[in-house]
């Protein structure tokens, strides 16, 4: 029987508890929103702070067009030019702006109610277009971008009903901004500053305080950009997107961060995973977006309880149908985190179409793992590492060993790890293994005395990707006969191996049955462990 098999009755079991569990068996709703118009499309931009509206665009014969949604009065194509879009709703989603104009030339911004209707909130002087994108609690300060001849790349604006159109502080050397993010009482506002007319181009995510300081919150570790999205209700959370706009294979490396004062810039998703982050709940604890998983780019949900994790398969564990929509970005989370807005792609037109989901109270994980277990071999540079994982079958296991602080190589083939000696080691697999299984054998040639290697998993499935808890395993080379203590008879065993030539003997990894290896055991024979 092979690894996925043998974990499906327990899965099975796992999730039949789940479905027999009224507190959270069931996603409450889950509704596509359709099209503008019949034979359109629809893209979801926002998602109201009470759950209750889900605004963006759709696309009517090739233009583009904004859209109200409630579960009240359905899909409203609000009045617009040809060439409209909602990029943003008040929190009881009686506002709604976004930017309108011609087919070509000067393109406005917008402020909409059902009372007044759509209202020009225009530009910045000289402005050729501006895009609104974010309100605070009642619509009366709007944020978003305007751009002109003078500031090409775009200048972040406040919008308020007496004041008009005003631009936010840029810092010194840059030559854009934009505010995609403005808490509900309009005192913190996030987005991005940086500069394309230098090579190579800068942005960084940055948060304007209640006097309109911006403050530069910095990239993850060996990237050098970011943008911020969305900010929770207080202004001390902030999500979005940190990386390099190529990395040299010439590959998008673009992360989802989540930042707070205390922890600062903190990677969702695991390396090497293309992510961004779009939206955020009232307290923080929320996080929703885009991101690559095993089956390709997908709608994301991301608590610290489950981890982030994949739309497509986590509402239907939730017990939610999708129907023909294959959930591809998360846009919208109310402040109470229970409702979430995005837009899929119809698997019959291969057409977008906007949806809306409630989520139950308790979100149970779709993978658990359990501790990393060592099984060492003797001699014990043989070693055997194991973990279980429960709820969603998994896929790949993929093994690493920390190299340096914070530094992790995935254990394939045969990989250097050096010592703090000065001295080199390597890690072997001990046999072609089977990325589905959960186990790995090594062979491991330490360096000289005690070595110490610390190991974890990363675990993929269609569900989601989760880091194991690091294990260490520390090697005693001189118990050479494994029998736990260090003595005259593992000198007599290392000795009856060494001059018959056993590869075990081999501690400089220079070929076994030389006096140099010899010399190395009776070193660390008397360092003991």
């Amino acid at each position: 029987m092979s690894n996925r098999l043998a974990h499906r009755p327990a899965a099975a079991a796992l999730f039949l508890a789940l479905a027999t569990t009224p507190h959270h068996a069931h996603a409450q709703t889950f509704i596509p929103l359709g099209p503008i118009e019949p034979g359109a499309t629809s893209t979801a931009r926002a998602l109201s702070r009470d759950g209750s509206t889900v605004v963006g665009l759709g696309y009517i014969n090739g233009l583009q067009q904004p859209f109200r949604w409630n579960r009240t009065d359905g899909m409203l194509r609000l009045p617009s030019g040809p060439v409209a879009y909602a990029g943003g709703v008040s929190s009881d989603g009686q506002v709604v702006v976004g930017l309108s104009g011609p087919a070509s030339g000067y393109r406005p911004s917008f402020r909409w109610t059902a009372a007044t209707g759509t209202q020009n909130t225009g530009t910045l002087a000289g402005g050729t277009h501006a895009y609104l994108e974010a309100c605070n609690t009642d619509g009366s300060m709007i944020t978003g971008v305007s751009y002109a001849a003078a500031f090409p790349n775009g200048r972040a604006v406040l919008w308020t009903p007496a004041a008009g159109m005003l631009p936010l502080a840029m810092p010194l050397g840059d030559t854009f901004t934009a505010a995609p993010g403005i808490t509900p009482d309009g005192s913190i506002i996030v987005g991005s500053s940086g500069s394309y007319t230098v090579a190579p181009p800068t942005s960084r995510a940055v948060r304007w305080d209640p006097a309109g300081v911006p403050e530069d919150l910095g990239v993850l570790p060996n990237v050098s950009h970011s943008s911020a999205a969305a900010v929770s209700a207080d202004g001390e959370t902030i999500v979005g997107a940190s990386g390099n706009f190529y990395d040299p294979n010439g590959n998008a490396s673009i992360h989802a961060f989540r930042w707070t004062r205390a922890t600062g810039m903190q990677e969702l998703h695991l390396p090497s995973r293309y992510s961004r982050a779009y939206a955020i709940s009232g307290d923080g604890s929320v996080v929703a977006g885009t991101a690559a998983f095993r089956t390709g780019p997908a709608a994301f949900l991301w608590t610290p309880q489950i981890g982030l994790v994949n739309l497509n398969h986590y509402l239907p564990l939730l017990g939610s149908n999708l129907g023909i929509l294959n959930l591809q970005s998360t846009v919208g989370v109310s402040a109470d985190g229970r409702t979430i807005a995005g837009t899929g792609q119809r698997s019959d037109t291969f057409r977008d179409e906007a949806w809306i989901a409630t989520l139950p109270e308790t979100l149970p994980p779709c993978l658990t793992l359990g501790p990393v277990q060592i099984t060492p071999g003797c001699p014990r540079e043989h070693a055997t590492l194991s973990i279980s994982a429960a709820i969603s079958t998994p896929y790949t296991y993929t093994w690493q060993v920390r190299t340096a602080a914070g530094e992790w190589i995935d254990i394939a083939g045969t990989v250097a790890v050096g010592c703090t000696s000065g001295s080199g080691g390597t890690i072997s697999q001990a046999a072609p293994r089977d990325p589905a299984s959960p186990t790995q054998s090594l062979l491991i040639r330490p360096c000289g005395g005690l070595s110490s290697y610390t190991f974890r998993a990363l675990v993929y499935t269609d569900c989601t990707a989760k880091v194991s808890d690091e294990a260490t395993y520390t090697i005693c080379r001189a118990d050479y006969d494994c029998d736990s203590n260090v003595s005259v008879l593992d000198i007599f065993a290392y000795l009856n191996d060494w001059f018959r030539g056993a590869q075990a003997t081999d501690f400089d990894a220079i070929g076994p049955a030389m006096l140099s290896n010899l010399m190395a055991f009776i070193s660390d024979w008397f360092t003991g462990c």
